[in-house]
């Protein structure tokens, strides 16, 4: 090939090398400062995830104590032990101030050692941080009315069945209010029995209360039903087998009264403990059976307490009066 036709082309070659050298320099400084930004938002990604999650593990860390000082407290609650259940549950509230159901056991401590006002404000406490907890109001319904505050307790009662209906408990509680009221209500009282039984048909207590208003609304064969309920369920229930007494009575079932007052009468009795108005009961229906020595040994019973001598003393002399009676 002849000189001057390769010259030329070698220029043009060269020029062409000169021009790309750079765009290619260009090029690659470029896809640095992309790989480099890259990376410092890669690391700042990373850091962000590590102080969340370092974030979230001291949250998991905190939640855990809080809740194991928590279940520590009513621990301590169960086991009737209210200083250290008071220690407890305030430590917990250390941790998690805005944590309800510390202050919920709280106020069950202070209610249990006896310091109402502080029970009560644990128990707001509780509610403003959650304003939905049923079993605060409750706790709260029991307190107030230990305290005599009736229609303040009948409030928080409501509260708690309006967020929780089937709060059996404070059904319970709203039925002892309008049957204890003055005048009582028992109407309503037989409504909030009946609701908390629904919810809870084991409800030993709530049976009782229900026989208890039935009897005063003159509704004797279901307040027997009732009672005769509470007794099934609660086989230790002395109170409920005294009722069942009185009423099985007033209808004439002697037998089955004797029956329902001793047993009352031995269940007291294994407490170490007295009940004049069992006796009475027995001495009643020992009475109409014609058991006389023991109708009277039970009413002179009854009459170690003042409240019940008068008439126990009423039923010795009437039986004085008639002859003493048949022996059975």
């Amino acid at each position: 090939m002849k000189w001057y036709r390769v010259v030329p082309a070698l220029i043009v070659s060269a020029f062409l090398v000169i021009l790309m050298v750079p765009r290619q320099s260009f090029a690659q400084d470029e896809e640095y400062k992309k790989q480099l930004k890259k990376f410092k938002a890669d690391s700042l990604e990373f850091e962000r995830k590590k102080k969340e999650a370092e974030g979230k593990n001291e949250e998991v860390r905190l939640k855990n104590r809080r809740n194991d000082l928590v279940n520590q407290g009513n621990s301590a609650l169960r086991g009737r032990q209210y200083k250290k259940a008071i220690r407890l549950f305030n430590e917990a509230i250390k941790v998690d101030s805005s944590f309800a159901r510390a202050y919920y056991g709280l106020g069950l401590a202070y209610t249990g050692d006896n310091k109402s006002s502080e029970a009560l404000a644990a128990y707001e406490n509780a509610i403003e941080n959650n304003p939905n907890y049923a079993s605060v109001y409750n706790a709260q319904g029991n307190l107030l009315l230990k305290l005599g505050r009736r229609e303040h307790a009948a409030s928080s009662y409501k509260k708690a069945t309006e967020i929780d209906p089937t709060h059996a408990k404070a059904h319970y509680g709203l039925a002892t209010i309008y049957a204890n009221s003055n005048p009582p209500v028992h109407e309503k009282a037989v409504a909030e029995f009946r609701l908390a039984i629904n919810t809870k048909p084991d409800y030993a207590l709530a049976h009782s209360g229900l026989g208890t208003s039935l009897v005063a609304l003159g509704r004797t064969s279901q307040a027997i039903e009732a009672l005769q309920t509470a007794v099934g369920i609660d086989p230790r229930f002395s109170d409920a087998y005294f009722r069942l007494a009185n009423v099985l009575n007033d209808v004439w079932r002697y037998r089955a009264a004797r029956e329902a007052a001793v047993n009352c009468i031995r269940i007291v009795q294994s407490k170490r403990k007295f009940y004049a108005p069992a006796h009475f009961e027995a001495g009643r229906a020992y009475e109409q059976l014609g058991n006389i020595a023991e109708a009277i040994k039970q009413y002179e019973l009854s009459m170690r307490d003042n409240t019940w001598r008068a008439l126990a003393q009423h039923h010795i002399d009437e039986i004085k009066r008639n002859g003493g009676g048949r022996s059975q």
